[in-house]
């Protein structure tokens, strides 16, 4: 039996809202619930929120879990959210798909955060400051969020073997030695302020 999310739209315009609420509602296990302010009292799993407003994701952060949709695709914007305790962040324009799992994985209590954000490569700790290709990048993200290494093959659409050989180039780049310096700087890129110069 699929566990029931229940998902509160806050602040869209209402054309937007109605859309998304007609996406959502027609995923199995999602209910939708329109909240035309504030969110209310009562049992919500998720707030879904269009807002540029930090003061209100604190806000609706304290009541229930939190996933902004903005049309910013800056990852100095997407980190002010997740500061001010929203779990997930995913441009307004991007596909169902990905907004039915940035719902999934915050109501399941994860981070999430789309590739479309353009966070830079971090420096690892060895001083590698070679960029990563577009690819390496998508791979670095999905790590960050969790994924296995089988999970992101599926997600890509690639083999296991292309994953692996992506991490492998991630690691060099960015003069990782093991998992959990390549776990760290996948966190850290996602949150990183502004691309490179």
């Amino acid at each position: 039996m699929v566990q029931e999310v229940r998902i509160r739209l806050c602040k869209f315009s209402p054309i937007f809202e109605y859309g998304l609420g007609k996406l959502l509602g027609s995923v199995p296990g999602f209910q939708v619930v329109v909240d035309r302010g504030v969110t209310r009292p009562g049992h919500v799993d998720i707030v879904c929120a269009a807002t540029a407003d930090v003061g209100a994701v604190v806000r609706m952060s304290s009541r229930a879990r939190v996933l902004v949709m903005t049309d910013s695709c800056e990852a100095e914007d997407a980190q002010r959210y997740f500061l001010a305790g929203a779990l997930g962040c995913v441009n307004a324009s991007a596909p169902l798909r990905t907004v039915v799992e940035a719902v999934q994985r915050v109501a399941r209590g994860q981070r999430f955060l789309a590739t479309d954000f353009g966070v830079p490569a971090p420096v690892g700790p060895g001083g590698g400051n070679e960029e990563l290709s577009p690819r390496e990048a998508e791979v670095l993200s999905h790590i960050a969020n969790g994924r296995t290494h089988d999970q992101i093959a599926r997600t890509m659409g690639i083999s296991r073997h292309t994953v692996d050989t992506y991490v492998k180039r991630v690691r060099k780049k960015l003069s990782l030695g093991n998992k959990a310096e390549l776990t760290r700087a996948a966190i850290s890129s996602q949150l990183a302020l502004s691309r490179a110069r």
